[in-house]
C-alpha cells in the first residue's frame, strides 16, 4: 500500500531504555484497538525506530520529530520526557483496514513534529475521599496521552503521614507505598509529578463548605496548630513551621527528586481579615519559599493573596494595594507564581499581565470551561509566559473531558480525524486506550462517570 508504512501485528522496535517499555506496550495495544502487539529492544538514546528507520532532525524550537515512510519509522527527542511524548504522537496516527475477516495495520507516511504553543503544560489533581484509586490513575493516563508535562498531586486528607496520624482520614487515606505507584505511573508517562501541601489556607484539607477538617474532626486537641476557625495555618508558631518542614520531607520521600514544591497559600481567608496576622504574612512567605529553596525544589504558590483586590477585569485578588508590592517581594527569587482566574472568559487574563513584568516565572491556571481555559492559553502565549495550570477541583467527573480540549488548544497532537469529533468522544476513545487492566470493563468504570442518569428520587 503506497503511502503507508505497514505493521506487522506483532512489531518489533528499538527504543531508549530509560522509557518504560511496560507502559508503551500497553499503549500500543490501546492505539491499535488491542489488535495489535509490540516488542521493544534496547535502542540508542532518545530514539525508537521500527524497521528501516530515518531520523529527521530536530530544529531549536521542536521537542521530537517523528518521521515514517515505507520503510520505517524513526523518532529522535531532545529529553526523555520528549521521547515519550513522540511515541504518543506516533501512536495517535495508527490506522487500520478491516474486510470482516483480516486486518491491516498501518501509519500514513508524514513527518510530525511538535506544536506546543505553552511549554510547561500543566494539571492540577484533587484526591479527595471521594476519590477512587483506579479513576484517578485514569486521569494521570489521560494527562499523559494529551502530552501533559507536569501532574500536581494535593492530597485532600488522603495521605497517611509519620508525623501526624490525624492528616488523614481513616479508613480512607492511600498509604506512601500506593503514592509511590501514583508518581511512577505519572513519570512512565513521560511527566514530572509535582508534590502539593497547602502551607497557608486550606488547612482542613477538606472544601470550606461542607464543614470538615481532617484534624480537627478526629482530634480537636490540635487545634493549636491553626487559626481559632481552623482554615489557615498559624503562620506565628515555630512549632507549625517545624511541623510542615517534617510534612514536606515525607513527601520527598515519596516523590524523589522534583524540580518543584506546589505550597499553596491561597484563599488564606482568616489572615486577611486580621491585621495582625496579615502584617505577618510576607515575612512567612519569605520564609516557608527560602526554605523550599534549601530543600532543592523551586516554591510553587498561588497568587490570589498577592493580586490587588478588584483592580484587574474578572479576576480574584485580596492584597491591599500598598502591601501587594511588598508581599510579592518577599518571595524567594526562585518562586513559580500560579494565578488562578476561573472568571475571565476572554483574552487577555488582566492579572497575568500584571504579574509577568515582577520578575518571577509566572504560570496562568484556569480551570474546566473552555472560555475560561482559551482565555488563559491566548494571554500566556500572548506574553511568552511559563505555562499552564489546569486545574480541577472537585468537577473533574462531569468536565473530564476538557482536560483533553485544554491540551488540545495549547497544541497537544491528536487523532488526525479529530476535526471531525467532539472532545467528549475523543476522551472516550482515549480512555478506552488507556485501560491496560480489563479486556471486559465493567459499566460503572466505563467513561468518565459511575451512572448516565440520577436514580436518587426514583421509588
Amino acid at each position: 500500500m503506497n503511502g503507508y508504512f505497514l505493521l506487522k501485528d506483532k512489531t518489533k522496535a528499538m527504543c531508549d531504555e530509560r522509557i518504560s517499555f511496560d507502559t508503551v506496550k500497553s499503549l500500543w495495544r490501546g492505539f491499535t484497538c488491542k489488535m495489535g502487539e509490540i516488542e521493544l529492544d534496547k535502542g540508542k538514546d532518545l530514539t525508537f525506530s521500527i524497521g528501516d528507520a530515518t531520523f529527521e532532525e530536530l530544529s531549536y524550537e521542536n521537542e521530537f520529530s517523528v518521521c515514517i515512510t515505507e520503510k520505517g519509522v524513526g523518532i529522535l527527542a531532545k529529553n526523555k520526557p520528549s521521547l515519550m511524548r513522540g511515541i504518543i504522537a506516533l501512536m495517535y496516527n495508527v490506522d487500520y483496514t478491516h474486510d470482516g475477516e483480516s486486518m491491516q495495520l498501518m501509519i500514513k507516511c508524514q513527518t510530525i513534529k511538535d506544536n506546543y504553543n505553552i511549554k510547561n503544560r500543566m494539571l492540577h489533581i484533587c484526591v479527595f475521599p471521594e476519590t477512587e484509586l483506579d479513576y484517578l490513575i485514569k486521569t494521570i493516563r489521560i494527562a499523559g496521552v494529551c502530552q501533559y508535562t507536569h501532574v500536581v498531586l494535593e492530597f485532600w486528607g488522603m495521605l497517611k503521614y509519620d508525623a501526624l496520624k490525624e492528616l488523614a482520614w481513616e479508613g480512607y487515606a492511600m498509604d506512601k507505598s500506593t503514592a509511590k505507584m501514583l508518581v511512577d505511573e505519572i513519570r512512565a508517562f513521560g511527566m514530572e509529578p509535582i508534590p502539593m501541601f497547602n502551607h497557608l489556607g486550606h488547612a482542613s484539607q477538606s472544601r470550606a463548605r461542607y464543614g470538615k477538617h481532617v484534624v480537627l474532626d478526629q482530634n480537636p486537641s490540635l487545634q493549636y496548630l491553626f487559626t481559632p476557625d481552623g482554615w489557615c495555618w498559624d503562620i506565628e508558631s515555630d512549632y507549625v513551621k517545624d511541623f510542615l518542614k517534617k510534612i514536606r520531607y515525607e513527601i520527598y520521600e515519596i516523590f524523589g527528586n522534583t524540580e518543584y514544591f506546589h505550597l499553596g497559600c491561597d484563599e488564606a481567608y482568616y489572615i486577611t481579615r486580621n491585621d495582625h496576622l496579615r502584617s505577618k504574612l510576607p515575612d512567612y512567605l519569605k520564609f516557608i519559599t527560602e526554605e523550599v529553596v534549601k530543600e532543592g525544589r523551586r516554591p510553587m504558590v498561588w497568587l490570589d493573596m498577592l493580586l490587588p483586590k478588584s483592580e484587574y477585569k474578572d479576576c480574584y485578588g485580596v492584597a491591599k494595594e500598598e502591601e501587594a508590592e511588598k508581599l510579592f517581594k518577599s518571595l524567594a527569587k526562585e518562586t513559580v507564581g500560579v494565578d488562578w482566574q476561573y472568571n475571565v472568559k476572554e483574552a487577555p487574563v488582566e492579572s497575568l499581565e500584571y504579574f509577568k513584568d515582577k520578575g518571577l516565572d509566572i504560570i496562568g491556571a484556569p480551570w474546566f470551561g473552555h472560555e475560561n481555559m482559551l482565555s488563559h492559553v491566548e494571554t500566556v502565549t500572548k506574553n511568552d509566559l511559563f505555562g499552564l495550570m489546569l486545574t480541577t477541583w472537585h468537577t473533574i467527573y462531569e468536565s473530564f473531558f476538557h482536560i483533553q480540549w485544554c491540551a488540545y488548544d495549547m497544541g497537544a497532537v491528536e487523532f488526525p480525524w479529530g476535526n471531525s469529533s467532539a472532545h467528549t468522544m475523543m476522551t472516550s476513545k482515549l480512555v478506552r486506550i488507556v485501560n491496560f487492566e480489563d479486556e471486559c470493563i465493567p459499566y460503572e468504570k466505563c467513561g468518565w462517570s459511575d451512572n448516565q442518569i440520577s436514580t436518587g428520587g426514583l421509588k
